[in-house]
């Protein structure tokens, strides 16, 4: 089955990078039999979120996985607020799209995420970083362009 890792929230003002912890987690998850890379993806969400570092970007990674196979992430987070958001399935309902236009125009809460989590079936695990993880995977899919551009409209 085809699952999509948001990760948000990962790192501090002393270091770390969450797009880093996704390509190591990538790395990770695919040494586990029956689980195949597909992509590592950044998504820009909204810059006037006031609890962010540099910028204000999510990672997500795809990954191909045997049915049953349960997969564990290790925490190895800089930040407390880390959380992940993970989906299974091909292609973005119109609806959880919508999240991920929300998440870049607006501060978003964590019982929206969670509301939205649950209407489509994605686990979150974490703190507060669920909110861009979630938002990280309702994007996925889009253009490279698109994902690092919160100004460009998303079809």
């Amino acid at each position: 089955v085809h699952v999509t890792i948001g990760i948000d929230d990962t790192d501090s003002k002393d270091g770390g990078a969450t797009f880093a912890l996704a390509l190591a987690l990538l790395s990770h998850v695919t040494r586990i039999n029956g689980v195949l890379p597909i992509s590592h993806h950044v998504a820009m969400l909204n810059q006037d979120v006031f609890a962010k570092t540099a910028g204000n970007s999510a990672s997500y990674i795809e990954v191909a996985v045997v049915p049953d196979r349960l997969v564990e992430l290790a925490d190895e987070s800089l930040s407390p607020e880390w959380g992940i958001a993970i989906r299974t399935g091909i292609g973005v309902p119109e609806n959880l799209r919508r999240y991920g236009r929300l998440v870049r125009e607006q501060v978003i809460s964590r019982t929206v995420a969670e509301s939205t989590a649950e209407e489509f079936g994605i686990s979150l695990v974490g703190g507060n970083g669920v909110i861009g993880a979630l938002g990280a995977v309702a994007l996925a899919g889009l253009p490279h362009e698109v994902l690092l551009d919160p100004s460009q409209e998303i079809h």
